[in-house]
């Protein structure tokens, strides 16, 4: 009889003292603080990650689309003083500023934002650029013709520079004007 009673007790629903009230086993029972805290931290992490990522894409993207910018200018600077073509005493007269100043107004950009910086004049004696202008009058400094028969003379090396708004980017262009004459057509 003792047996039998013994083994209603095994088979019945009664749960030993230590357990009562502590129905759902380990898988159900959630996350520990631990885990919370390394998950939140890996999340953050990869959140931070993506927003430097994008971050530097738009940032490279700004400069890349400023230095487009400024070679265009640049370009369209070096087109105008070949339509405008070459000039005896262009720093007297301003026609090269003038016209590097229009290229910047085509692209809403400050005028003062491409300037001339430098001319040179091909030098016949010494065969290299020189910065003093054969067609000025080195007494009075007024500009005025001077005969050549060589079209080599008649070359002028013009520096031109671009900043971009903001002042990002900076670059700078040599152009070449020159006036090319046939033999038949230079004056004596």
């Amino acid at each position: 009889m003792i047996e039998a009673a013994e083994e209603r007790c095994m088979s019945s629903s009664l749960v030993p003292a230590d357990t009562a009230g502590n129905t759902t086993s380990r898988a159900d029972g959630g996350f520990t603080l631990p885990e919370v805290v390394v998950a939140i931290a890996l999340t953050g992490t990869l959140v931070l990650s993506i927003l430097t990522a994008a971050w530097t894409l738009i940032r490279t993207s700004t400069i890349s689309d400023n230095q487009a910018d400024v070679e265009a200018v640049l370009g369209a600077a070096a087109d105008e003083l070949t339509l405008l073509g070459w000039q005896s005493c262009p720093l007297e007269t301003g026609d090269y500023e003038q016209r590097v100043r229009e290229a910047a107004g085509r692209v809403q950009w400050d005028e003062s934002a491409v300037t001339v910086s430098g001319i040179e004049y091909w030098d016949l004696n010494t065969a290299s650029w020189s910065s003093t202008n054969p067609f000025i009058d080195q007494t009075t400094l007024e500009c005025r013709f001077v005969p050549t028969t060589a079209a080599a003379s008649r070359m002028q090396r013009v520096t031109i520079s671009a900043t971009s708004p903001g002042g990002t980017q900076s670059r700078q262009l040599q152009v070449v004007v020159a006036e090319i004459r046939f033999l038949d057509q230079q004056e004596v």
